[in-house]
């Protein structure tokens, strides 16, 4: 998890990345909306291309322009985005911004994010999930005892 705090340990980062989930793609689709200070933003942009979230893609050569693009890995994050989006809509009463609604385009109907399990559908929480922890000293102590792994259960 160290690695993800790289992308996500930032505000500005997340705001990047939500503004291009919802399809901002040029410089100034970043930076009008959110007010961000230009060098900033241009430090998370290179920041999140360098951690291969976003890609710079060329549109025009002469002068030359650029816009960017989610990658595989930046598309990879809309259920953690989703996720904290809607933990914010339903715990920061504070905001001033107006609360978003979120369509499910396959079946036209208002959504939230939910956590569920992959092999039965039911909804996941810390009360009836159990965590593997895979450190080097537990893979070798499973393999010592013929155990798959050193589990802890949570709450």
């Amino acid at each position: 998890m160290t690695r993800s705090f790289a992308a996500f340990g930032d505000h500005w980062n997340l705001t990047i990345m939500m503004k291009a989930l919802m399809g901002a793609k040029r410089f100034e689709d970043f930076q009008r909306p959110t007010k961000m200070n230009r060098s900033v933003l241009t430090q998370r942009l290179e920041g999140l291309i360098a951690l291969g979230i976003l890609k710079k893609v060329e549109y025009q050569s002469k002068p030359p322009r650029f816009h960017y693009r989610l990658t595989e890995k930046g598309l990879a994050t809309t259920p953690i985005l989703f996720a904290m989006a809607s933990w914010d809509e339903k715990f920061d009463s504070e905001s001033s911004q107006a609360p978003q609604r979120y369509w499910h385009s396959t079946c036209g109907n208002e959504t939230h994010a939910v956590v569920v399990c992959a092999q039965c559908g039911q909804p996941v929480s810390a009360y009836n999930m159990v965590t593997e922890f895979l450190t080097p000293y537990a893979i070798a102590f499973a393999q010592e005892h013929r155990a798959t792994a050193v589990t802890v259960t949570n709450v």
